[in-house]
């Protein structure tokens, strides 16, 4: 699943991504990326990669893949949260695609709550997050 979270903004994209993505979700995404493209080219992106699991099948990874291409000058920072290898993996292959700065910063932060604060809570119960504030994301987003 592949959901915009409310409280993203003209200049910040928080997209929550679980479980396995399908074409369909790209789809769905799309729109929202093409309309973004007329915001400033300071627009970031935070990607929160809770328990996610991949593809479901291999037209859905082709599907994200043309989309990284097609909007690989759309943000000028991408922050991918994450917890396993796989999202930093994709992290390392998105930074060869993408023109904007990309950094992987891994869940196990909230844990010993390094940089976190309230925003997590805040990110996943749909209000606004103090700026920045999002998995030790403050000095880079």
């Amino acid at each position: 699943m592949l959901k915009i979270k409310p409280h993203s903004t003209e200049t910040l994209l928080i997209l929550e991504i679980s479980g396995k993505l399908s074409k369909g979700d790209f789809e769905q995404l799309n729109p929202e990326l093409h309309r973004r493209r007329d915001f400033p080219r300071d627009s970031r992106l935070v990607m929160i990669m809770d328990d996610f699991k991949g593809y479901d099948s291999l037209d859905g990874l082709w599907t994200d893949l043309k989309l990284d291409i097609a909007h690989k000058d759309d943000f000028k920072k991408i922050a991918i949260i994450g917890d396993d290898q796989l999202q930093r993996g994709l992290s390392k292959f998105a930074d060869m695609i993408s023109t904007g700065e990309i950094k992987f910063f891994a869940t196990e932060n909230k844990k010993r709550g390094v940089g976190l604060g309230e925003g997590i809570m805040n990110v996943r119960a749909n209000a606004t997050p103090p700026q920045g504030r999002i998995f030790g994301t403050e000095d880079f987003i």
